[in-house]
């Protein structure tokens, strides 16, 4: 009876480091793959934004299309903007016309986020 216990445990907490070590912070990846976009495009894949950082020109635009098998959405960190549900192939587009640094996240996975740079 104890050997049953504990081959459950064993396999409820291996079940469980499985589960989280797919649930990594981006955090870091915005370093990693900043972008200077000529064609202003980005994409969410694997729950993340790519690039995670990029850098447009004033008065330019960003289209996001999401390749994921998830629904994601891109919303400003303030919801000054929101793209709502994006389904896998749809696309969201927005234009900044203020200068500045912008964060925004995915409200459905938290943890997704990217950041514009509008010089």
């Amino acid at each position: 009876m104890k050997k049953i216990f504990f081959t459950l445990a064993l396999v409820t907490v291996m079940i469980a480091l499985f589960m989280l070590t797919g649930c990594q912070d981006n955090e870091n990846s915005e370093v990693e793959s900043d972008t200077k976009s000529d064609n202003n495009s980005a994409k969410i894949i694997d729950f993340t934004y790519v690039p995670a950082k990029i850098t447009i020109p004033k008065g330019g635009e960003i289209t996001w299309i999401n390749k994921d098998s998830a629904v994601h959405t891109v919303t400003e960190d303030n919801e000054d903007f929101d793209s709502g549900d994006l389904d896998k192939g749809n696309k969201f587009s927005k234009k900044f016309t203020d200068s500045g640094t912008i964060k925004y996240f995915c409200t459905i996975h938290p943890y997704m986020k990217g950041t514009i740079v509008v010089k």
